[in-house]
């Protein structure tokens, strides 16, 4: 959460800086390409600060295990420990599958209803909304169907 009123933070800080008496500020180009640029260097520093800690968390595991291992503890507390986190993968590839799909869908179609305005923003809106209610269903077909 607080990284979500953050990132609005810095959106509003930069929409403030170029306050103007213009009545359609998404129209101004360098706004815009301000705003991407912002947008992208936090979504790289978000990637790597997350890769950072998933090699710092599988180190610790593997360290964890192997002195674990090595103290020579029960074996049934061992195999509590030891037993391998699955994650389902499936799950999130279709989740990022549909949601990238849904923004390449939503930046088509941007780029089919020029002049850019505030129509822009509703559009990317409602395709990705329409990318996580596909992702919805289609999670909630594989769940009825991993049960049977």
């Amino acid at each position: 959460m607080k990284r979500i009123i953050a990132t609005f933070m810095v959106l509003l800080s930069v929409a403030a800086a170029y306050a103007q008496d213009r009545n359609e500020p998404l129209i101004d180009r360098g706004l815009f390409r301000d705003i991407v640029n912002i947008c992208s260097v936090l979504m790289v520093m978000y990637i790597i600060t997350y890769l950072i800690l998933e090699i710092l968390q599988r180190n610790l595991d593997y360290r964890l295990k192997s002195k674990i291992v090595d103290a020579g503890t029960q074996e049934g507390i061992v195999n509590h420990l030891l037993v391998n986190k699955k994650r389902d993968n499936r799950k999130v590839i279709l989740q990022w599958t549909c949601v990238l799909l849904s923004i390449g869908a939503g930046l088509s179609i941007i780029n089919f209803a020029r002049p850019f305005g505030l129509h822009s923003i509703a559009i990317m809106a409602f395709s990705l909304g329409g990318g996580l209610l596909a992702y919805y269903l289609i999670s909630g077909r594989v769940n009825k169907d991993d049960i049977k």
